[in-house]
C-alpha cells in the first residue's frame, strides 16, 4: 500500500470464518498501512408474517 494515496480495504469475509481470525487479519491489514477499513455486509432477511 505503500506510495498510494487511497488506502482503503473493505473486507468481506462469511459466518464460517471466526470472529478471532476476521479480528487478527483486520489487525495485520491496519498494521500495513490501511487508513480506511470498511466491512462489507449483507442484510438479514425479513421473516414473514406468521413466522
Amino acid at each position: 500500500m505503500e506510495g498510494r494515496d487511497n488506502r482503503e480495504v473493505y473486507l468481506r469475509a462469511d459466518r464460517e470464518i471466526s470472529y478471532g481470525f476476521v479480528v487478527r487479519v483486520m489487525a495485520e491489514i491496519k498494521a500495513a498501512g490501511v487508513d480506511k477499513l470498511g466491512m462489507v455486509t449483507e442484510p438479514i432477511p425479513e421473516k414473514k408474517k406468521g413466522q
